[in-house]
């Protein structure tokens, strides 16, 4: 048998983390059938990275990630820039919202100026 076919079990307890539309969209399914299993169920803990919606167009499945972000509420949103967090929160709350922080790896910064080589361009995130 497939992975797939077999049944999720759940536990009033368990908390469910999502890094993608498609991910928060199975996890708010999960969430639902704990609240009617239950009559309780956690917030989904939702990393967000990107506007996923604009990845799609004006689609299904620009609606389906879209109404990701519409459940605000049962959400603890961790927003991957200040600049998305505030794109985010000018059309959608959530219950928690938190933003990492851009802060330059100053190894990579340090070694960069002593070969004059572009060793990366990605940033270090520290909390």
């Amino acid at each position: 048998m497939e992975r797939s076919e077999e049944p999720l079990t759940l536990r009033p307890s368990d908390i469910f983390v999502a890094t993608a539309w498609w991910t928060a969209h199975l996890a708010f399914e999960a969430i639902d059938a704990q609240k009617r299993l239950f009559r309780r169920a956690n917030k989904l803990v939702y990393l967000i990275q990107d506007f996923e919606p604009n990845f799609y167009g004006w689609s299904a499945k620009w609606v389906l990630a879209e109404n990701t972000l519409r459940r605000g509420e049962e959400t603890i949103a961790i927003i991957n820039t200040i600049e998305l967090c505030k794109f985010l929160l000018n059309d959608y709350s959530f219950g928690h919202v938190y933003y990492l922080p851009y802060k330059r790896n100053e190894e990579i910064h340090l070694m960069e100026n002593r070969t004059g080589k572009k060793l990366s361009s990605f940033m270090d995130v520290r909390v």
